[in-house]
């Protein structure tokens, strides 16, 4: 099979061959969110695993 760089169909490069890549998206990280929304995911969770537990101990 040929792969030469023009053969017909795209494998999703949408730059110049000479070009760098553009930039992708970066994710959602939880160190890019302010630290009251940390704060309140923790609590948040922190609940959950205790409501978890107590209905176990039941």
């Amino acid at each position: 099979m040929d792969h030469a760089p023009h053969h017909g169909h795209s494998h999703g490069h949408h730059h110049a061959p000479g070009a760098p890549h553009p930039a992708a998206a970066l994710p959602q990280s939880l160190l890019r969110l302010p630290a009251l929304a940390r704060l309140a995911g923790a609590a948040a969770l922190s609940a959950v695993m205790w409501v978890a537990v107590i209905m176990a101990m039941h």
